[in-house]
């Protein structure tokens, strides 16, 4: 069995910053607790861009107008 490969990771320099700290994660609480905070807030950066994202919201569009009117067939 192989793995299964989900997506990639940001490439942005918070994220590159964040991953570098989690070495340092493991000797000190207060780093670990910094980089949970971080995490979470580049996390919630990223479902915020996503969000405005105008191809994404086209799909969503077209998936409630699907749900809304049935499948053509």
């Amino acid at each position: 069995m192989g793995h299964e490969r989900v997506g990639t990771l940001p490439k942005s320099r918070e994220w590159r910053q964040l991953v570098g700290q989690l070495g340092l994660a493991a000797h000190s609480s207060d780093v670990l607790q910094a980089v949970a905070d971080k995490t979470l807030e580049q996390v919630r950066d990223r479902f915020a861009g996503i969000q405005r994202d105008p191809g994404v919201q086209a799909a969503f569009g077209f998936l409630v107008g699907l749900a809304t009117t049935g499948i053509p067939g």
